[in-house]
């Protein structure tokens, strides 16, 4: 039902005329009228009303219109999100959010252990901005752009907003210092063997 109808009613709706839509989209004026026929069909509703004036949508055209451009939308997060999904799963590298106030030295210091587990990983270092805003969004949206942050962390931080967190306290620290990794609340299979064996080195 959705294979391009949609797109050219949205077009067809913005520029008030099947010529002007077809231009846009590339192809005839026949070809956008059938598509549009085809959907009015498919819904039984009249999108536009045709007149020797022109083109003029109707109430049932505007009602669809929003849910239209809602629908594809939400398919382009979807297409993304599955994207972001296989990309994930096939990634050989893991990417840390580095910044002042959350430095990836301790990862760092580990490396050559990790490297013997997991020879053929590589990493990623992404910096970023470290103000509360951009903390909050970056924790939010682990997994999409940034897999792990190491650095401090406060308790009553992590019971407001209930991070998975990895509790880590590097060797050479004073032990009240609380620090640790947060990652994805849905980590793919690299990063959650990631997170396992850094757990697994500092339990050394």
């Amino acid at each position: 039902m959705f294979d391009g109808k949609l797109e050219t009613f949205i077009k067809v709706a913005e520029c008030g005329s099947f010529t002007k839509a077809a231009e846009d989209l590339y192809i005839t004026p026949t070809a956008v009228m059938k598509q549009i026929n085809a959907l009015e069909k498919d819904l039984s509703v009249t999108l536009f009303d045709r007149s020797n004036h022109g083109l003029r949508i109707t109430k049932f055209g505007e009602a669809f219109l929003q849910d239209a451009r809602y629908i594809l939308e939400y398919i382009s997060r979807a297409e993304q999100k599955a994207r972001e999904i296989f990309e994930g799963e096939n990634r050989k590298s893991i990417r840390i959010g580095t910044s002042v106030m959350t430095p990836a030295k301790f990862i760092l210091d580990v490396w050559s252990q990790i490297q013997i587990r997991m020879p053929t990983l590589k990493i990623e270092l992404i910096p970023f901005e470290n103000n509360p805003v951009n903390s909050v969004e970056i924790l939010r949206n682990l997994g999409q752009h940034i897999d792990v942050v190491a650095g401090l962390y406060d308790e009553n931080f992590l019971k407001e907003r209930q991070y998975p967190l990895l509790k880590l306290i590097p060797p050479d620290w004073d032990d009240s210092i609380p620090f640790g990794v947060f990652y994805s609340p849905t980590p793919t299979k690299l990063v959650k063997k990631f997170v396992d064996l850094l757990s697994s080195i500092a339990a050394k």
